[in-house]
């Protein structure tokens, strides 16, 4: 058996209290469970467009995502070794690259992810792949800020890794966009799931997919709360693959995109990040259940070599 290190840690709404004299940066929305860091007077961060954020407090500043200097710079003033981000809430757009200069600058950096009760279910589906109803449009496919490939060899080989979760049409997008044949597929399933029912669904809102590949024998298993799983399921598909580059499309839980994001940023040589900038339904979710947090003290340092 190998033993890991514990990093996650469970709470229900009414455990949880932030450490004394840290600090709390959260995204308020529209769905509940955005909501909790008004309990601890965290800072907010609201999103102005893809590209910057306004950060309120005594003197709100709107700051760049592009330039990870003025980041930087304001996350090193805070008198605090111990910062919550709080990413359930905010786009991908935002947490992305906010976690990769955080990361690098918070002695003792912990994520906050907040399971919500249920999902939106739509109320007539067309099919297997909308049975939920998350997203009221996709932008399009565009590399994350500070994720880009800069040099990408038509040539190298790759495995399409598609993290899945309800947005079946979402993974079919992705693979409309890409040039399959030859290429190795390895999906990874959330199993365990939020619920014990939600690894089935999530099989049969991506059935389309599923069997248009035939990838059900190469699926992975990883648990939907568990990036660091994701993690390890990541050095493991490149080991396997040393000559190919992962293309890891993030379609499913947060917490594994979180996994394939902390990746991207210690092994970027390994991996191309696959993103569609969904545009979310303010109602997608209901309830607050589980509050998670991912302790990433020492990650880098821990797990900065393939």
């Amino acid at each position: 058996m190998i033993e890991f290190p514990v990093r996650t840690t469970p709470f229900t709404s009414d455990e949880f209290r932030p450490a004394p004299g840290s600090v709390y940066i959260y995204s308020p929305g529209s769905e509940p469970r955005t909501q909790i860091g008004r309990a601890w007077s965290g800072i907010i961060v609201t999103q102005q467009d893809r590209y910057s954020v306004l950060i309120d407090g005594p003197d709100p500043a709107v700051m760049s995502l592009r330039d990870r200097g003025p980041l930087e710079a304001w996350l090193q003033t805070m008198s605090t070794q111990i910062v919550y981000l709080d990413i359930t809430g905010m786009s991908y757009s935002l947490w992305a690259p906010f976690l990769k200069t955080a990361l690098s600058v918070v002695p003792k950096l912990r994520i906050v992810y907040v399971e919500p009760a249920d999902y939106r279910r739509t109320l007539s589906p067309a099919g297997s792949a909308e049975i939920f109803d998350l997203s009221q449009m996709i932008e399009g496919i565009d590399p994350l800020l500070g994720f880009a490939r800069l040099s990408v060899d038509d040539e190298m080989p790759y495995v399409f890794v598609p993290l899945l979760g309800f947005e079946g049409a979402r993974v079919l997008h992705f693979v409309e966009s890409l040039e399959l044949e030859g290429s190795g597929i390895s999906p990874i399933i959330p199993v365990p799931g939020f619920r014990c029912e939600y690894p089935s669904l999530t099989v049969v809102c991506n059935r389309e997919f599923i069997e248009g590949t035939e990838c059900w024998a190469d699926f992975v298993y990883a648990p939907a709360d568990d990036p660091f799983a994701v993690f390890r399921t990541l050095k493991q598909l490149h080991k396997r693959n040393t000559a190919a580059l992962l293309k890891v499309a993030l379609a499913g839980t947060k917490p594994h995109a979180l996994g394939a994001v902390l990746f991207a940023i210690l092994f970027p040589g390994a991996i191309e990040l696959i993103y569609d900038h969904p545009i979310s339904r303010p109602d997608r979710t209901s309830g607050v259940d589980k509050i998670l947090i991912y302790d990433l003290a020492n990650f880098a340092l821990e797990n900065g070599t393939l």
